[in-house]
């Protein structure tokens, strides 16, 4: 009997407080208001595009969460990977976590590095100069064609 006095108590009290009472006001984090604005950096420039087409002898991609790495040292294929990256700046939104790293060397020496982004609606390169992002650019149709099939091979789900 006392604890239903308790109870009765308990839910009258509650019943008395106006909703601005008895719920209190929750805004939304900063970190998720953030989220929606794409962090942006310049495109390479002309002469950094030039200097990569001259220079690299070896593109190596490592991905962070996939068992998988991949190197490619003929000049046809390198050329494809150079392909993949746009003239246009690309626009990456905080939450997006880089799929991996594209390295380029010259004779052994890393000259140029990118994280590289492959999930919605994140899809492009963001290049990194001593541990700080500098530039970004788009991925080309051409690059993205490239992710899918090397995904889809490595028994890894697509993006759309």
């Amino acid at each position: 009997m006392k604890n239903l006095l308790l109870l009765f108590l308990f839910l009258s009290f509650s019943a008395c407080q106006t909703p601005e009472q008895s719920a209190p006001k929750v805004e939304a984090p900063v970190a998720a208001q953030a989220d929606v604005n794409p962090i942006s950096y310049p495109s390479i420039t002309e002469e950094e595009m030039g200097e990569l087409i001259q220079r690299t002898s070896l593109v190596d991609y490592v991905f962070y969460d996939l068992p998988i790495s991949m190197n490619l040292d003929n000049p046809g294929a390198i050329n494809s990977a150079l392909r993949q990256i746009s003239n246009q700046p690309a626009q990456i939104f905080p939450q997006c976590k880089p799929m991996g790293r594209v390295i380029f060397q010259d004779n052994g020496d890393i000259f140029k590095e990118a994280d590289f982004y492959f999930s919605k609606p994140c899809f492009g390169f963001i290049f990194i100069e001593d541990n700080k992002k500098v530039s970004s650019n788009m991925m080309t149709e051409e690059g993205a064609e490239f992710f899918k099939g090397l995904l889809k091979n490595a028994g890894v789900n697509v993006p759309e």
